[in-house]
């Protein structure tokens, strides 16, 4: 059966309960006071009187600005941009324009004065670990593999509107959660006027996944595996290096994404505001940005998809020259260079000066999954379509 502290730490990650809430479950587990806090871990016991709770929602404003994240940005990037284009422009900047709205409303402690700062490091033992799971609410998190196979977080703290240092690390050590437990490692926080920058180190293994959700600092990862990869943020950066992976799904609504010497099946990437930078031995590439460049490059010899759009910026697309193709690009006011040699191409006019560029071509080998399916697409940038200088 599942320990009492394992069902405590899946409820935060469903969003059942708060991390706060688990921090003193745990504390009443660990005393032998969990006879009275722990009798009935259903949903309803925690329930908040306006709704339920979740990891950036200790306040209602928190819970709706994720649902809002995931349900305007998520859902309507995946679906066929070309089909309705102008209106997911639309949709996207009143998001943008809400989005900001509501930080402005909301209940949160500015963080004014001096601001109390001290480092704190937490270890666990070497253990197998599958899953790595990650909340933070203020802060970036960065994970690299450990020299000599330990765990270890090096945190760097920064906390506004604490009474004096000694309270602001007293407060940080009951609240942060950072527990290796069952072969999954979380690290959770969720103080909004505490700032925590976290520097990972964990075993040099092939992880089964690895779930980040930031809500205000950037996520870099270089030299580890994992098939299954997902981090979003809400403003931050995401930065992956000289790693493999089955899937990754990569969000932010602010901030470039960017992936080099990677190998993997199917990328997922999506940014509001931002540049997408993808280079690697990939299958499948779906790479959307609202406002900022997209340049995705391929260098599978499976290729199967390349699929690069933005509505305000150029895109550029590198592919092998071997592999038989099948492709698209439409720009409104840009060129559209597509630089093969080799290939069948025609032309045509679209509504509202929309330019639209078929091609296709045999390939030297012939692969099981059919044709290179390439698609690129820009309102008011420049097309760029080219093979590999080295292939």
């Amino acid at each position: 059966m599942q320990s009492e502290k394992e069902r405590i730490l899946d409820m935060v990650e469903n969003g059942t309960i708060s991390a706060r809430e688990a921090v003193e479950l745990l504390k009443a587990v660990d005393s032998g006071e969990s006879a009275n806090t722990s009798k009935d871990y259903s949903r309803e016991t925690y329930r908040n009187p306006r709704g339920k709770r979740g990891f950036f929602r200790p306040e209602d404003m928190f819970k709706k600005f994720s649902k809002d994240f995931s349900k305007d940005f998520s859902k309507n990037f995946s679906k066929n941009m070309s089909k309705d284009f102008n209106e997911l422009g639309d949709r996207m900047m009143h998001f943008m324009q809400t989005s900001a709205d509501k930080l402005k409303t909301m209940e949160f402690d500015s963080p004014f004065g001096e601001a109390s700062r001290f480092e704190h490091t937490f270890t666990e033992e070497s253990a197998d670990l599958h899953t790595i799971i990650a909340d933070i609410a203020n802060g970036q998190l960065e994970v690299f593999p450990s020299q000599d196979g330990s765990i270890r977080a090096e945190c760097s703290i920064k906390a506004f509107r604490s009474e004096s240092p000694e309270q602001a690390k007293q407060d940080f050590l009951e609240k942060f959660v950072f527990i290796a437990d069952e072969r999954k490692l979380r690290i959770i926080s969720d103080m909004k006027t505490t700032q925590v920058n976290i520097v990972l180190y964990v075993p040099a293994a092939t992880f089964e996944q690895i779930v980040v959700r930031l809500f205000n600092g950037g996520f870099t990862m270089k030299r580890i595996d994992s098939a299954l990869i997902k981090v979003k943020t809400a403003n931050g950066k995401i930065d992956l290096k000289t790693m493999q992976f089955e899937e990754a799904e990569l969000e932010t609504a602010n901030g470039p994404i960017q992936m080099m010497e990677v190998k993997g099946r199917e990328v997922e990437a999506e940014t509001l505001n931002g540049r997408i930078y993808i280079d690697g031995d990939i299958e499948d590439i779906d790479a959307k940005s609202l406002n900022g460049n997209v340049v995705a490059t391929t260098r599978s010899k499976e290729a199967k998809k390349l699929e690069a759009k933005t509505l305000a910026g150029n895109v550029e697309i590198y592919i092998p020259q071997h592999l038989a193709l099948r492709g698209e690009v439409s720009s409104n006011l840009g060129r559209m260079d597509v630089m093969l040699s080799d290939i069948n191409s025609s032309h045509e006019q679209g509504q509202f000066m929309q330019k639209k560029m078929h091609f296709t071509k045999n390939g030297d080998v012939e692969s099981a999954a059919g044709p290179l399916l390439v698609y690129g697409e820009t309102k008011t940038g420049s097309i760029l379509v080219r093979y590999l200088t080295i292939d």
